[in-house]
């Protein structure tokens, strides 16, 4: 079995999301009601941080941003304004 230091785990598809901020957001798509109360686990915000530490007890060592709300330029803003400060973060795709 490989060591798993010497393996670099990349997240490929990592969400994020503030729900004030998505509520804020002027087009509203189908997108912008998920998460909902139908999935009371996830239905709260998870930010950069909180996914950090995640990743990181997993030993992930990069990430890959994937929009999660559908025509929203804001959300792209909002991440790689925040990016900066958590190196794993490598890509955004919007």
């Amino acid at each position: 079995m490989a060591d798993k230091n010497k393996i670099s785990i990349v997240d490929s598809h990592l969400h994020v999301w503030d729900l004030a901020f998505r509520d804020g957001c002027e087009i509203k798509t189908p997108s912008h009601f998920w998460p909902s109360e139908a999935e009371p686990e996830i239905n709260r915000n998870i930010d950069l941080a909180e996914a950090e530490k995640s990743t990181s007890k997993n030993s992930v060592k990069n990430a890959i941003f994937v929009m999660c709300f559908d025509d929203c330029p804001e959300e792209s803003r909002l991440v790689y304004r925040n990016a900066e400060k958590y190196p794993f973060l490598k890509v955004i795709k919007a």
